[in-house]
């Protein structure tokens, strides 16, 4: 089943507000395609923390697909944790990379 969500040359939108000192929410979307065909539409929101020094974040993430109907598809509601290291001239790599 995974291979019929699959964003090949995919790309996404989104956007960010803040909500609290280093705090942030996120949502952006992506097609859904089975081969050539967009069949749904994807929605991931984030909400995320920013560490003091703006180099690491952590939080928090779901997502939810729906055909080109508005209609949720059944089994696809995915959520889990996120976090991220800046990568940046000058910073050190962030090594080992997190698993």
């Amino acid at each position: 089943m995974w291979g019929l969500f699959n964003a090949g040359n995919n790309f996404c939108i989104g956007a960010w507000t803040k909500v609290g000192p280093r705090s942030y929410d996120l949502v952006h979307t992506f097609y859904l395609f089975d081969g050539a065909n967009a069949i749904g539409v994807s929605i991931e929101k984030s909400h995320l923390v920013v560490s003091r020094d703006g180099n690491r974040f952590s939080g928090t993430w779901n997502q939810d697909n729906y055909d080109l109907y508005e209609n949720l598809i059944s089994g696809t509601h995915f959520d889990g944790t996120i976090r991220g290291t800046r990568i940046a001239p000058g910073l050190e790599y962030p090594f080992p990379l997190p698993l």
